[in-house]
């Protein structure tokens, strides 16, 4: 099977680890030289002093500050909570729970602060409570739960005019949605909006004019730079949806446009994005510095109706590949995508040894910011067929305009990771080995079972 199924506590343990090394090392030298670090940053917000600050994963839930927004003098703060203390009502809903906090976000309304802060320990079950203050220094109070279920986490709010609204990302069950209650920051009732289904988080919501952004992650965050995030965004006009991307796909099909890639230079895995002060906030691994975390400071334009981040460079959704004839290689395995010389729709599609058989040429054509990859052998497409489960099939189909076909091929040092339209799942081997293993889907990931090398053959783009 995979290296990784599932959501499970240990990257997220790892991220907290990596996080406090980094920041103990830069704290310890000149902060004001330093970039600060940051592991699922809140956006940025301003204190009734006129400081600047940012909440983040830690004991206590970790907090800085500093005297301007580019945080150039960044301090520590006080936690909201005292470190090793927590509120008691999480221990009914969270097993093994320990202090570590994940994923804060606040937000001002009439004066009084909202931090959400969500919490896990041993298995899925989380929870997501409310804490309130009038200044962020504290003293904070606990108002408890706001949201509980299989990983409840990454609660970030959004203030709509008389409506209140909290998104969050379930690693299960995708991203959803509530109506909070203004008057006290908790949910107004028991109606929940799925907004985008399987295995993504860290939601974010933002108004611009008429629409309704909604921006997530895709991959898997917290091991350094090899994490696979990137951050994607999907419009509506209405917050509850459906959401769709720059091609008119529905992040509840896969779709979701690139907002910030996976890798720019030394921006390795960003995450976690939020807005405020003016300001365009997340996290990344420093590619320059052995993939600490860290927090980035740009701003947030728009054009032509969508998002775009100062000094992030975008690649071409499809990739960077010339539309040609190739031969795919897994990393993992070193064998090739071979269609095993079938000819019917619906035939699985499998790996198998080096060979010059044509059963192991793909025809690779990119429009649109999507791809398609056509059988030499038999002619047929690499297709979903409809398959959406987790260790499902990989199969081949006669053409058609079906987003089945449509491939996004996401950049992974000099592998790219082969991630389906329509389910929005990667081509993985499952951890097979052998010749003539199908390949399967599974969720976007680090396994190397999902990297694939494409060799040039030639610039044919017919059989």
């Amino acid at each position: 099977m995979m290296e990784l199924h599932g959501r499970i506590p240990l990257p997220r343990l790892l991220a907290v680890i990596l996080f406090f090394l980094s920041s103990l090392l830069l704290f310890n030298q000149s902060a004001h030289a330093q970039v600060a670090p940051s592991h699922d940053p809140s956006r940025m917000i301003r204190n009734v002093d006129g400081r600047y600050w940012i909440f983040t994963t830690g004991d206590g839930v970790w907090a800085m500050s500093s005297s301007n927004a580019n945080f150039t003098d960044w301090r520590v703060e006080n936690p909201v909570f005292p470190v090793g203390t927590w509120p008691s009502w999480i221990n009914n809903y969270v097993s093994g729970f320990n202090g570590f906090f994940w994923a804060p976000d606040v937000i001002n309304v009439n004066g009084q602060y909202r931090l959400y802060y969500s919490c896990a320990g041993q298995g899925a079950p989380a929870a997501i409570g409310l804490a309130t203050a009038t200044n962020l220094a504290g003293p904070w109070t606990d108002q408890g739960l706001v949201v509980a279920g299989n990983n409840a986490i990454d609660p970030a709010p959004l203030v709509d005019g008389s409506n209140h609204w909290l998104t969050w990302g379930n690693w299960q069950t995708g991203i959803d949605l509530l109506q909070l209650n203004p008057s006290n920051g908790k949910a107004l009732n028991s109606s929940r909006w799925d907004l985008v289904p399987g295995q993504v988080e860290a939601p974010y919501l933002h108004k611009n004019g008429s629409y309704y952004y909604l921006f997530f992650q895709r991959g898997l965050c917290c091991n350094g730079v090899n994490s696979t995030y990137y951050t994607v965004v999907g419009r509506s006009t209405s917050i509850t949806g459906p959401y769709l991307d720059k091609a008119g796909a529905s992040v509840l099909n896969g779709g979701g446009s690139i907002f910030l890639p996976n890798r720019d230079g030394r921006y390795i895995g960003p995450g976690h994005v939020g807005v405020g002060e003016g300001k365009l906030t997340y996290h990344f691994y420093d590619g320059n510095d052995n993939g600490a975390a860290k927090l980035r400071i740009t701003t947030m334009s728009f054009s032509n109706g969508w998002p775009v981040a100062a000094g992030v460079n975008l690649p071409s959704q499809g990739g960077t590949l010339a539309n040609g004839t190739y031969r795919i290689r897994n990393r993992a395995t070193g064998k090739y995508l071979d269609n095993l010389g079938a000819t019917a729709d619906g035939a699985d599609v499998a790996q198998w040894a080096s060979s010059n058989s044509a059963n192991q040429r793909w025809i690779l054509t990119t429009s649109g910011g999507y791809s398609k990859l056509r059988a030499v052998t038999g002619g047929k497409y690499l297709d979903s067929v409809g398959r959406t489960a987790d260790g499902s099939a990989v199969g081949q189909w006669a053409d058609s305009p079906s987003f089945n076909q449509q491939w996004t091929l996401v950049a992974v040092d000099s592998y790219y990771k082969i991630v389906n339209r329509s389910n929005g799942k990667a081509i993985d081997t499952g951890g097979q080995t052998g010749d003539g293993a199908v390949m399967q889907f599974w969720y976007d990931n680090i396994s190397f079972n999902q990297q694939w090398a494409f060799e040039y053959v030639s610039s044919a783009t017919s059989p």
